[in-house]
């Protein structure tokens, strides 16, 4: 009566959410979900009025951090300048986030652990980036 079928919600043969750092190991996933949710918990929540919009508008918060990382990452990667590459993205970093209504507090941002963060993400590791731009942006 009741057969299995797959979730396409789901990573084929599991039972674990698709997401957008693509972590298909629960142990893994349920780790960056609540690191991502203690960065968040300090943060203001946004102002408006309760409605759709509103409810869509809390659930972007994590989700900049994320893109946000990832197109860093993707930048450094691509390394086209001999040299000031590390200051411009991070310049460039920061525009974005103002631009899309982010608090941005440059005053916190702690150099050797970013620079180290910006090194693990051209490695593979992006989680180490995105902890850090948690520290100044929200």
């Amino acid at each position: 009566m009741y057969g299995t079928f797959e979730d396409p919600y789901c990573y084929p043969g599991t039972s674990i959410l698709k997401n957008l750092p693509g972590l298909r190991n629960r142990v893994a996933l349920q780790q960056f979900e609540a690191i991502a949710t203690a960065q968040r918990a300090d943060e203001p929540l946004p102002n408006g009025r309760l409605g759709v919009a509103h409810y869509r508008a809390i659930h972007r918060l994590p989700e900049f951090i994320l893109h946000a990382t990832h197109f860093l990452a993707e930048l450094n990667a691509i390394h086209p300048f001999r040299e000031g590459n590390g200051r411009t993205q991070t310049t460039f970093t920061v525009l974005l986030a103002i631009r899309a209504g982010r608090i941005v507090r440059v005053e916190l941002l702690r150099p050797r652990r970013f620079l180290a963060a910006m090194i693990a993400s051209f490695e593979g590791n992006e989680q180490p980036l995105r902890s850090e731009l948690g520290v100044f942006i929200s």
